[in-house]
C-alpha cells in the first residue's frame, strides 16, 4: 500500500494525454468468446471514450489503478493475470487499466477477432496490445478522480467504479490489493444503481440506429427521423443517446406538424387525392403522439366533405389495393405461393376494378399460368 503523501503529486509530473490523439475503438471478441473469457478485456481508448460508452450503454465503468514498482500494486498486477473469475464478471462493462510503466514485449496467445487463440506480441506485465493501452489514461484518471475528490492524494492500488452519469459509485483501496469478491460485489451494486444496460452487441446496434436517425434529422426527413429515433428509444431509455433521441423526436414532431398543415391545405377538389394520401402516411407515423387526433380529424372531415367524398373514396380503394398487392408480393418473395396467390385473387374483385394494383395482380397471375 503506497502512502497517500507520496502520491500528492503535481499534475506536471504525470504523463499528459497527448492532444489530438485519435480514440481507438475497443476490440471486442464475438459473443461465444465473451461468455467464457480467459483474460480481462481492457478498453483500448481514452478515458473520455470509455465514459461515453459506459453512458450510452448505461453500465458502470471499472477503472483499475496500479502504481509501477510498488509492492501492493505489483501483487494486484499479478492477481489480474489469468483471472478468469474477474474476466467473466467484468465482461459486460468497460474496464480501464491505468499504469504509467513501460514493459518489454513478449509473444503470447491472445483471443483473435474470431474468438480463436492467436500468437501476438503484447505487454509482458499486463498483456495489453501495447503499453500505451495502460499508459494513456494515467494522467486523465488522476485529474478526473483524484485531484478534486481526493485533493490530489492517491492511494494505490485502487479500483474505481463510475456510474453511467459520470459520478463515482465506490472506491476500493486498502493495505492489500482489492479481492475478486470485493470488486465483483461493488460492481454488482453499481449495476443495480445504474439500472438496465446494453451489452456490446446491443450498443453497436443502437449506435447504428442513432447514426441513421441523425442522417434523417439532418435531412429534415421528419417522418423517417421520428421513426428511427423511436427505434433507439425502444432499446435504451436512459443516458445520452436516449436524451438525444427524445430531443430529436420533439424536433421531428414540430416538422411533422408543418407537414400535416401542408397536407390539410391540399384538401380541395384539385389536390384532395394527394393531400389525403399524405395524411394517411403521416397517420402511420404519429400514432401515440398528440398529432394523431389532428390527422384523424382532418381525414374524417375530408371523407365527409360532399365535394371530396368521391375523390377520397377512390383514393382509399386504391390504397387498400396497393396494401393487398404489397402483402401478396411479400408472401411470394418468401416462398408462400398459396398465400400470395389468394391475395392476388382478392384484387380481382369488382371493388378494385380500375386500380393499378389490380392490373398488376392480373399480370402476375397470368405469368403463373
Amino acid at each position: 500500500m503506497v502512502s497517500a503523501a507520496i502520491l500528492a503529486l503535481p499534475l506536471a509530473v504525470l504523463p499528459a494525454v497527448l492532444p489530438g490523439r485519435a480514440e481507438t475503438a475497443p476490440s471486442h471478441a464475438p459473443p461465444e468468446a465473451v461468455q467464457r473469457p480467459r483474460e480481462i478485456a481492457y478498453f483500448d481508448g481514452t478515458l473520455e471514450a470509455a465514459r461515453r460508452e459506459a453512458g450510452e450503454r448505461n453500465v458502470p465503468l471499472v477503472v483499475f489503478c496500479v502504481l509501477e514498482g510498488e509492492e501492493a500494486s505489483d501483487r494486484f498486477r499479478n492477481q489480474l493475470l489469468d483471472n478468469r473469475e474477474l474476466a467473466l464478471g467484468t465482461a459486460s462493462t468497460p474496464v480501464l487499466l491505468v499504469n504509467e510503466g513501460t514493459h518489454r514485449r513478449v509473444e503470447r496467445e491472445v483471443p483473435g477477432p474470431d474468438g480463436t487463440r492467436v500468437e501476438r506480441e503484447v505487454c509482458s506485465a499486463y498483456r495489453t496490445a501495447t503499453c500505451e493501452v495502460h499508459q494513456r489514461n494515467w494522467g486523465a484518471v488522476y485529474k478526473a478522480f483524484v485531484v478534486g475528490p481526493l485533493e490530489g492524494r492517491w492511494a494505490l492500488p485502487e479500483v474505481i467504479l463510475v456510474l453511467p452519469d459520470g459520478k463515482i459509485h465506490s472506491r476500493i483501496h486498502h493495505a492489500n490489493p482489492p479481492t475478486n469478491s470485493e470488486i465483483l460485489g461493488a460492481l454488482k451494486k453499481a449495476r443495480r444503481a445504474a439500472g438496465p444496460g446494453l451489452d456490446r452487441e446491443q450498443h453497436a446496434r443502437v449506435r447504428g440506429l442513432a447514426a441513421e436517425a441523425r442522417r434523417h434529422s439532418q435531412a429534415q426527413a421528419h417522418q423517417a427521423s421520428y421513426r428511427s429515433w423511436g427505434q433507439v428509444l425502444a432499446m435504451v431509455s436512459v443516458g445520452p443517446l436516449a436524451e438525444e433521441a427524445r430531443a430529436a423526436r420533439e424536433t421531428a414532431l414540430t416538422g411533422l406538424g408543418a407537414e400535416i398543415a401542408a397536407a390539410k391545405a391540399k384538401l380541395d377538389p384539385e389536390h384532395a387525392a394527394e393531400g389525403y394520401r399524405e395524411l394517411a402516411a403521416l397517420l402511420r407515423v404519429v400514432r401515440g403522439t398528440p398529432l394523431n387526433k389532428n390527422v384523424r380529424n382532418a381525414m374524417a372531415a375530408a371523407e365527409k366533405n360532399p365535394q371530396l367524398r368521391k375523390i377520397v373514396s377512390a383514393v382509399k380503394r386504391e390504397m387498400e389495393a396497393e396494401s393487398l398487392l404489397a402483402e401478396a408480393q411479400a408472401a411470394l418473395a418468401e416462398g408462400q405461393e398459396r398465400k400470395g396467390q389468394r391475395l392476388l385473387e382478392k384484387l380481382l374483385a369488382k371493388r378494385f376494378d380500375g386500380t393499378a394494383a389490380a392490373a398488376r395482380a392480373r399480370e402476375l397471375l397470368d405469368e403463373d399460368d
